[in-house]
Formats: C-alpha cells, structure tokens, sequence
C-alpha cells in the first residue's frame, strides 16, 4: 500500500509538474499572443495613420491640380482675349490702310486729270501764240508797204515783239513749269503705289 501511495503521489507529482509546465507554456503564449495583438494594433493604427495621411495627400493633389486647372483656363482666356484685342487693331488698322489707299488713288486721278487739262490748255495756247505770230508777221508786212514814218514804226514793232516775246516766253515757262510739276506729282504717286 506504500508503495502504491507513493506511486500515486508521484504521478500526481509529475502530473501536477505537467500541468505547471502546461500553465507556464500557457502564460507564455498568451502573452505572445497579447504582444502580437499588440504588434497588429500598432500595425493597424500605422497603416491607418498613412491611409489618413495618404488621402490628406491626394485631397491636396485635387486641390493643386483644380487650381492649376483654373490658373491655366484662365491664361488661355487672357491670351485669347489679348488675341481679339490685337485682331481688333489689326481690322481697323486694315481698313484706315484701305481708306488712305482709296484717298491715294483719289489723289492720284485728280492729278492725272489737271496734267491731261493742262496739257490740252498747252495745246490750246500754243495755237493762239501761231495765230499771234501770224498776225504780228501780217503787221509786219503791211508796216513795211507803208511809207510814213516807216522807220520810227518798224522800231515800235521790235520793241513790242521783244515785249510780246518776253511776255510769251515767260507764260510759256510759267504752264511748262506747272505741267513739269504736275507730272512730279503723278510719278511720286504712282511710285508710292507701286510701294505698297
């Protein structure tokens, strides 16, 4: 019986040994466990903590690239604006450029007409300089079948020939002159044409 007594003590010795060892292997394990939850909380929370940080981030980025986005449209409508404006003063440019060019070549007819008028004026006066030529040479002839003071008379007809003469050629430079102008005139005009 002793020796079954010890027996059993001994067992339950081992067993309860056994079952301490069970119960530390448990508490180690549980505060593995413990530390482990511990870990992924900490885990969690850091993955959180940059999923927050993440989206405050890309909430920037929105707003960056919304602003970015109106600071552009607004420039491109500045720009087009800037564009309309210069296409405005390009138009009326254009047409205060037609109006001076219609006025050139307004100018430039009318001058071309006074060069025609004064050209058939010439013309006119040099026929009435022939007729006065060939009524002083009528004079002339009937002074010279005169006898009566025919000497003192052919010397009032030099000097009213040398009067007349002068007042001719001086009349005739005069309109030669004018005309010579009017054709400058012309020519400029038309080369300033022919410019633009």
């Amino acid at each position: 019986n002793n020796r079954k007594i010890m027996a059993d003590n001994k067992k339950i010795a081992e067993l309860e040994a056994a079952l301490s060892a069970a119960n530390k292997r448990a508490e180690e394990a549980e505060k593995r466990a413990n530390a482990a939850e511990e870990k992924l909380d900490e885990v969690e929370k850091r993955a959180k903590d940059l999923e927050a940080t993440l989206q405050d981030e890309l909430n920037l980025r929105d707003v960056e690239e919304e602003e970015t986005i109106a600071r552009v449209n607004s420039s491109a409508a500045d720009v087009l604006a800037s564009r309309d404006v210069e296409l405005t003063a390009l138009d009326k440019e254009r047409m205060e450029l037609q109006i001076l060019l219609k006025n050139k070549m307004d100018l430039l007819e009318d001058a071309e007409k006074r060069a025609t008028a004064a050209e058939a004026r010439m013309e006119v006066f040099k026929k009435e300089l022939e007729k006065l030529k060939a009524h002083q040479e009528a004079l002339r002839e009937e002074l010279d079948h005169r006898d009566v003071d025919h000497s003192i008379m052919i010397e009032r007809m030099r000097s009213l020939d040398a009067t007349l003469l002068a007042v001719v050629d001086e009349e005739v430079e005069a309109k030669e002159n004018y005309i010579a102008q009017l054709e400058a005139q012309v020519s400029k005009e038309k080369e300033a044409k022919a410019a633009e």
